[in-house]
């Protein structure tokens, strides 16, 4: 199954932090906002900004904005700014290992699902993912 690493995931909790804040905010300040690990936030930032994703903000009043606006920021992008590969299988890398590669009956399927999920990821914005959290109700349990 396709799943999103750790580091995939508080960078998207980071960026979403960043995009409803009307300030910068601090590694830390994310971090305890939501119980994530400083060290581990402060280093998704740096990545981040370094990728031009976000900037930051030297100062009293420091800490680091979106560089872009949330519409022109998708999850392909932070996936690729964190350097993470996400694959449903083995085969869609060049390296890969798989002892029945040649003759697999459902290397290819497999294969384009893949493309289909990345084409899919790539087309979902920071926006997008702002406006479902705010229009999402929690089902009540009965």
């Amino acid at each position: 199954m396709l799943k999103l690493s750790r580091k995939i995931d508080y960078a998207l909790i980071s960026l979403v932090s960043l995009a409803v804040s009307n300030k910068a905010l601090s590694a830390r300040s994310i971090a305890m906002q939501y119980g994530a690990p400083t060290a581990m936030i402060a280093n998704i930032l740096k990545e981040l900004n370094t990728s031009g994703i976000i900037e930051s903000k030297r100062g009293q009043s420091g800490g680091y904005l979106l560089a872009f606006p949330t519409e022109q920021v998708n999850i392909g992008h932070v996936m690729q700014a964190m350097n993470e590969k996400v694959a449903l299988v083995d085969c869609v890398s060049a390296d890969c290992s798989c002892n029945v590669l040649d003759k697999c009956p459902v290397k290819n399927p497999l294969i384009a699902l893949h493309k289909r999920m990345m084409s899919f990821v790539e087309r979902v914005t920071l926006e997008q993912l702002i406006q479902y959290e705010k229009n999402y109700e929690t089902p009540h349990l009965s």
